[in-house]
């Protein structure tokens, strides 16, 4: 049985090029997938990138290698009409408390604690 894919996912990722920290979210639909960025510091946007036919697992799968986290948001913001230009702020605040305590939670784990 082939595993459940989901449609909607969200990750604080580090660009191995530019070693910036970007937030990322994937989406599935109709037939195709999506990536939309937007800088880890302001919040602010990047061009979406779509590809025709594929799950964004498959056609994305090199943002999950390296320095990539999961994100949990509590509420799903609308991609298209809330978070074209940037992230809203409840969002953005809602992902640099999760990316503080992911920060918290490595250094512990570097410092053997």
């Amino acid at each position: 049985m082939a595993k459940k894919r989901e449609n909607k996912t969200w990750y604080y990722w580090q660009n191995p090029n530019d070693k910036k920290w970007y937030i990322l979210a994937f989406v599935n639909g109709q037939g195709s997938c999506s990536l939309r960025r937007w800088e880890a510091k302001t919040g602010d946007s990047l061009p979406k990138q779509v590809i025709k036919g594929g799950d964004w697992q498959d056609k994305f799968a090199e943002y999950l290698y390296g320095t990539s986290f999961r994100i949990h948001l509590s509420h799903q913001p609308n991609l298209e009409k809330d978070c074209k230009s940037r992230l809203p702020h409840e969002v953005l605040l809602e992902i640099k408390e999760q990316i503080t305590q992911l920060h918290i939670s490595l250094s512990l784990i570097l410092l053997d604690c």
